[in-house]
């Protein structure tokens, strides 16, 4: 069965260290992983996205779809978030 880890925290918790070790010891098993980076998708898949909190849930959903993407073609996934965001921010 393949699986998608969802790593969360605050800027600077360690989340992409955290990830790259999980995905370097899958691969000395001989396990296909990809790590899902927040700020790497918003280069990219997400670059038309900004911070507010419409668009941060939206960036999460599309991580989360691409980690589907990738758990129906076997590939197991570790994709990145930051802590929730407070339910009184304004969007």
């Amino acid at each position: 069965m393949t699986q998608t880890a969802w790593f969360t925290g605050l800027p600077g918790a360690g989340k992409s260290t955290l990830a790259r070790m999980v995905q370097q010891a899958l691969t000395r098993r001989g396990k296909s992983c990809v790590v899902l980076d927040g700020d790497e998708l918003r280069l990219g898949l997400c670059h038309d996205l900004g911070f507010s909190v419409a668009d941060r849930s939206e960036n999460i959903r599309r991580a989360a779809e691409v980690a589907k993407l990738l758990n129906h073609a076997g590939i197991r996934s570790r994709a990145l978030g930051r802590a929730g965001i407070p339910p009184n921010e304004p969007g």
